[in-house]
């Protein structure tokens, strides 16, 4: 593929700390929606590193959950639109969460990170959660 028709790896279009979201022009960096999009994405990549290591109904709930986090963040990009996330999928979650607590066992005592990759979740999620309720 010759030079002309490759995408450039890097712009410079954001080095004036602004970036495009969709059709909202641009918009600094800073903006509330791009740092819950940020958080969003990195649970995600998290998540694909776990179901990279998981297979059968581990690995499906797992893109099930990247999946819903896609349409999450289309949600945050786009508030004007309608949703794509709505009680169905709040249903999906708390049955998930439901049926995995029963299929698990749950330790009585703090979790102690280092024995498995997973309870980095909660690090990685947390940023998340506490931010996209002012979105």
């Amino acid at each position: 593929m010759s030079d002309e028709k490759r995408p450039p790896v890097s712009t410079r279009g954001g080095d004036d700390g602004t970036t495009t979201l969709l059709g909202a022009g641009r918009i600094s960096k800073h903006d509330a929606r791009i740092i819950v999009l940020g958080d969003v994405d990195e649970a995600s990549s998290f998540i694909g590193l776990a179901r990279a290591e998981s297979d059968g109904d581990v690995a499906e709930l797992l893109i099930g959950l990247q999946r819903l986090l896609y349409r999450v963040m289309g949600d945050v990009a786009m508030p004007e639109e309608e949703n794509a996330v709505g009680e169905s999928d709040l249903k999906y979650l708390d049955a998930a969460l439901e049926e995995w607590r029963d299929r698990t066992e749950i330790p009585n005592e703090f979790v102690i990170p280092g024995e498995t990759r997973l309870p980095l979740k909660r690090v990685i999620a947390l940023p998340a959660s506490r931010h996209a309720p002012g979105v």
